[in-house]
C-alpha cells in the first residue's frame, strides 16, 4: 500500500463497541480510496464528520460508516505520525528533521548539528561508487549509538529511490491490526497525563543539544544524563568487582549525583565558579537532576549552562586522569582551565564560520 500522499488519520471505535472489525475494515477502505480526506480525527469526538473531496458521485461508504457510528466515541492514529523513510539512494531524506533511523522512540537523528546545514541529505553519507556508508564521516558527526544505527541500515547497489513506509509493521506495509494497536496505545489515559512531561523532556534535550560546546562535551552530557557513565555505582550494578567508594572523599558510593554535586570536591569546584546554584542536596540524586534544575530553571542562562556542562566534563576528565596516575587539579584550577577551554573553542568556531573572500 502506498501511503506517501495521505494526509489524514485512521479512526477506530472504542474497544468496547460491537462493530470494531467492520469499522476497522471501513477505515482501511478510506486509506485505499483514490482520493484523500483532509481531516484529522481527534480523541473523544462523536464520529467521522468528514466529507470527501468534490467528486461527481459521492461514495456510499462514508454515509454508511457515519450512520453506523453515531454517538460512538472513537480514537485515532495520525498516519503522518507513523510514516518513516526507507533509505534507498538517500536523495529525498533530510538527515535532520526526517524520520529514517531504525529507532522506534523517535525515528529521528538527535545528534547535534554542528557543521552541516539544515538540508543535508542522507545521500551525502553514502559512497555512491560502492553503495556503502561513509563510516569515517558518520563516526565523526553522530553520537556513537546513532552512528551504529545508521551503519546498520542496509544499502542496495541498485540505488533505488527512497520511499515512505508504515512504521507500525516490520515489513513496512499497512495493516488494520497494526493501526488499531497503535491507536489503542495512543488513547491510553497515561499518555494523556504525561503529555506535558513529554513536552518538557523535549525542551530539556533541545536546550542541551543547542549549547555551543564541543561535540565531546555533548556526548559526555548525554551519557551522564542517561546514566551510562562508568561510575563505580554503575560498575557495581554490572557485577564488577570494584571498590564502590568515591576516590575523592572515600565516604560515599560514587554515583553521578555524588561525583558531580554532593561530594565535597564537587562542592568546592562549583563554589569557585560563582554560579548561583541554589539547589538543595536532596534535590540532586543524579547528573540528570542537576542538569534538569539548571536548564529548566526560570532564571536559565545559556552562558552559565555552557560553563556548568563543560565543567562537569572537566571533573570527569580529571577524575580519569587521576585514576591513571595524573595530577588532581584544585577546584579553582579546573574552573580556570574550563573557562579558557571554552574561550578557545568559541574563537576557533568563529574563525571557521567566517566566509573566505576570494
Amino acid at each position: 500500500m502506498t501511503i506517501a500522499n495521505l494526509d489524514s488519520s485512521i479512526a477506530f471505535k472504542s474497544s468496547g463497541a460491537m462493530n470494531v472489525p467492520r469499522l476497522s475494515f471501513s477505515s482501511s477502505l478510506y486509506v485505499n480510496m483514490p482520493f484523500c480526506f483532509k481531516a484529522v480525527y481527534k480523541l473523544s469526538v462523536k464520529f467521522l464528520r468528514v466529507s470527501p473531496l468534490k467528486l461527481r458521485k459521492t461514495s456510499y461508504v462514508h454515509p454508511s460508516i457515519e450512520e453506523d457510528g453515531k454517538d460512538e466515541e472513537v480514537f485515532s492514529v495520525p498516519i503522518k505520525a507513523i510514516r518513516t523513510w526507507s533509505v534507498g539512494n538517500g536523495e529525498s531524506i533530510r538527515v535532520w528533521g526526517d524520520k529514517w533511523l531504525p529507532s522506534p522512540s523517535t525515528f529521528r537523528v538527535t545528534s547535534p548539528r554542528l557543521f552541516l546545514h539544515d538540508e543535508t541529505r542522507v545521500s551525502e553519507l553514502i559512497s555512491q561508487d560502492s553503495a556503502t556508508w561513509r563510516t569515517v564521516i558518520i563516526d565523526a558527526i553522530f553520537l556513537p549509538h546513532e552512528a551504529d544505527l545508521i551503519k546498520s541500515i542496509p544499502l542496495s547497489l541498485r540505488r533505488p529511490e527512497d520511499k515512505l513506509v508504515w512504521a507500525g509493521t516490520f515489513n513496512g506495509l499497512f495493516s488494520v491490526r497494526s493501526a488499531y494497536r497503535l491507536a489503542v496505545e495512543e488513547s491510553r489515559p497515561s499518555n494523556i497525563g504525561t503529555s506535558s512531561d513529554s513536552s518538557r523532556n523535549r525542551r530539556f534535550w533541545k536546550l542541551l543539544w543547542s549549547l555551543q560546546v564541543p561535540h565531546k562535551v555533548h556526548h559526555f552530557a548525554w551519557r551522564a544524563c542517561r546514566g551510562i557513565l562508568p561510575t563505580k555505582e554503575n560498575l557495581l550494578q554490572r557485577r564488577m568487582q570494584v571498590d564502590g567508594c568515591s576516590d575523592e572523599c572515600g565516604e560515599d558510593v560514587e554515583s553521578s549525583g555524588h561525583l558531580f554535586w554532593s561530594c565535597q570536591r564537587a562542592r568546592d569546584v562549583w563554589q569557585c565558579t560563582k554560579l548561583k546554584l541554589k539547589f538543595d542536596r536532596t534535590q540532586v540524586n543524579s547528573f540528570f537532576d542537576l542538569l534538569w534544575l539548571l536548564l529548566m530553571s526560570d532564571s536559565y542562562d545559556e552562558g552559565d549552562a555552557k560553563l556548568a556542562v563543560t565543567l562537569a566534563w572537566a571533573i570527569w576528565f580529571n577524575r580519569n586522569e587521576v585514576r591513571h596516575g595524573g595530577n588532581r587539579k584544585s577546584g579553582l584550577a579546573l574552573v580556570q582551565w574550563t573557562r579558557q577551554y571554552l574561550q578557545e573553542y568559541h574563537e576557533a568556531t568563529r574563525v571557521s564560520d567566517t566566509p573566505v573572500v576570494p
